[in-house]
């Protein structure tokens, strides 16, 4: 569905697709008459910025924007962010995230926000009081899965530490880390400024929501996609006409976001080899105080903790370092969360 969008690759069928979703479709026939004259909307932009929303080079974000298509990983995905899409610093110019862009995804657990030219009236939209209207008929804001089509609670709060000369954040914040390796659709609508004048959508989003050509290549490479998370944002009630702003992006895979624990995990193990830590685990309790906080405690003779110790002077290599001495400093009562 996102595939043919995030290339910029094209298909017969999409472009059937693309021709008739225009509300003013051109008739390709030569009638004798004049054809009308195609505007053409000039994008300020960048090839490493997202084009749809032109307060910041990062917005809105998270964005599939920074996915580049990669069938080698689980997602299809490959995260990607140039560094000179990233804020420096007064200290540093920024270079690639080397850490992020190892993922295949985004995180479930990342902060989701974009911003307007102005300030919008939250008033009405959910907060984190009454969490429960975000999934309500009517609301303006949506956060979807764009898999099963449910609607994912959340509320929205504007940025606290905003400055009088800036344009202010809004953040859609959830209660809880999404699902791994899934799409996600964001959308807000109805929004009004302070005077209740509605708030006025970027020139980037809007050609994407009304098939306006533009010269950007960062927003025509992107318009495959958007047409899915129209399309969906539609089915669960959001009119593409009254978007205000919209975008989706993938959460990272299982897989992904574990692996470097799995390294530290598989290296551990190969450097204790087969006689291990040389204590007796005496009990196992999945899912600790059973309130989604722990996932599991473990029990053991007093000797585990000297032999932590000893583990973790002669042995095991400094990425172990935490995780050690919260079963140290539990003498002989590991409780190990992640």
């Amino acid at each position: 569905m996102l595939l043919v969008g995030c290339t910029g690759e094209s298909s017969s069928d999409s472009d059937e697709e693309d021709i008739d979703g225009l509300e003013n479709p051109i008739d390709p026939v030569d009638n004798g008459t004049d054809s009308p004259t195609v505007e053409i909307i000039e994008i300020v932009g960048s090839e490493f910025c997202d084009d749809t929303n032109n307060i910041h080079c990062m917005l809105p974000f998270p964005s599939g924007a920074f996915l580049d298509v990669d069938e080698s990983r689980d997602t299809g995905y490959s995260l990607s962010i140039d560094g000179e899409a990233i804020p420096d610093t007064r200290s540093s110019v920024s270079d690639n995230m080397v850490i992020l862009d190892r993922l295949d995804g985004f995180s479930p657990s990342t902060q989701i926000f974009t911003a307007f030219d102005e300030v919008p009236n939250i008033t009405g939209m959910a907060s984190q009081f009454d969490i429960g209207i975000s999934t309500m008929d009517g609301h303006g804001s949506i956060l979807l899965n764009m898999e099963t089509g449910e609607k994912v609670h959340h509320w929205i709060e504007l940025d606290a530490r905003s400055q009088e000369d800036e344009e202010t954040i809004i953040f859609l914040r959830t209660i809880e880390g999404l699902n791994h390796n899934t799409p996600y659709a964001v959308g807000f609508r109805d929004l009004v400024n302070e005077d209740g004048e509605a708030i006025v959508p970027s020139d980037g989003f809007r050609a994407l929501r009304d098939g306006n050509e533009t010269d950007s290549e960062g927003i025509e490479v992107q318009r495959g996609a958007y047409e899915g998370v129209f399309n969906k944002l539609e089915d669960a009630g959001f009119e593409r006409s009254s978007l205000q702003s919209a975008w989706w992006f993938h959460t990272a895979s299982t897989e992904s976001i574990l692996e470097d624990i799995l390294i530290m995990r598989d290296d551990a193990e190969q450097r204790l080899g087969d006689d291990g830590i040389g204590c007796h685990i005496s009990d196992v309790e999945e899912d600790f105080g059973n309130d989604g906080t722990s996932l599991r405690l473990i029990r053991g003779s007093k000797f585990c903790s000297l032999a932590w110790l000893k583990l973790f002077v002669s042995t095991v290599p400094s990425f172990l370092f935490t995780i050690i001495c919260v079963a140290i400093a539990s003498g002989g009562l590991f409780l190990l969360s992640y």
